[in-house]
């Protein structure tokens, strides 16, 4: 039996694979971004992951997400992680390791099809993804919860609520409430990392279709929540295009820091494409 053969990487073409854990399950050829991790985590406060279609930005957002993600389950259990990246650069960081693998509950959406032709239409597919990502924290119910954190609760997983417009303040505070229900459940060693995909797709359409000022100020108002000062969340990542926009969106989460290709300076570049 020829065993270097067998684990040697599949010459298959990933074509549309974004999923790293499904690049490592399936023995895929991956090139090895990971060292830009320690970076990316520790030294960038918000970043903002600004670069062009097809560019791996969510196969980051997606590495990212399996390195961090706190098993629910088994809090400090690593193994899923240990698997998923033995042999890859991050793995020589053992302090960094030690410190973030498996540590922090992660809070993941994607904007990517996020449209309408009225604001109202494309708040509605907004609140749907939000819902969806409530509903997959509905475990945190319990005796512990108070009325006041219960009720929220339930209305966010309700997407039929949750696409009203009487629902919109409660979408708006949804990752920060989110957030807090998770540090209060997990302690504040573990606090949580938000990761938003295609967060300009809502405001790139918007503008296409003349509703733009609205979904400025309800995106701005609900990012602003978050990477503003919150003792609850340990990092706040954003990724997209960013085109489209005349600057309104920006100055309402000024506290984000963008990287472009043409960073000059301790750029992420090499995080992303080949270089």
């Amino acid at each position: 039996m020829n065993t270097e053969k067998e684990n040697r990487p599949s010459l298959r073409p990933a074509i549309g694979e974004e999923d790293f854990a499904s690049f490592r399950e399936k023995g895929l050829y991956y090139v090895d971004k990971t060292v830009c991790l320690n970076y990316l985590f520790e030294w960038v406060h918000r970043p903002m992951l600004l670069r062009p279609r097809r560019f791996g930005k969510t196969l980051m957002l997606s590495t990212i997400r399996h390195f961090l993600e706190l098993s629910y389950e088994k809090p400090g259990d690593t193994s899923r992680q240990q698997e998923l990246f033995r042999g890859l650069r991050v793995m020589e960081d053992s302090e960094f390791c030690e410190k973030h693998m498996g540590q922090h509950p992660v809070l993941s959406l994607s904007f990517r099809d996020v449209d309408g032709l009225t604001f109202d239409e494309a708040y509605g597919s907004l609140a749907g993804k939000i819902s969806d990502l409530v509903k997959d924290f509905l475990w945190l119910d319990g005796p512990e919860l108070s009325k006041y954190e219960r009720d929220p609760l339930q209305r966010l997983a309700d997407r039929e609520y949750m696409g009203t417009s009487d629902a919109r303040g409660y979408a708006g505070f949804s990752l920060s409430f989110l957030s807090r229900l998770l540090v209060e459940r997990f302690g504040e060693s573990h606090r949580t990392v938000i990761l938003v995909d295609d967060f300009d797709v809502p405001l790139r359409n918007a503008a296409a279709h003349g509703y733009y000022r609205q979904m400025c100020t309800f995106l701005g108002g609900m990012f602003g929540r978050v990477v503003k000062t919150n003792s609850d969340i340990e990092k706040v990542i954003l990724a997209g295009c960013l085109m489209n926009t005349d600057g309104e969106f920006l100055e309402g989460i000024n506290n984000m820091e963008d990287d472009t290709v043409m960073t000059q300076s301790r750029s992420l570049s090499a995080a992303f494409g080949f270089t």
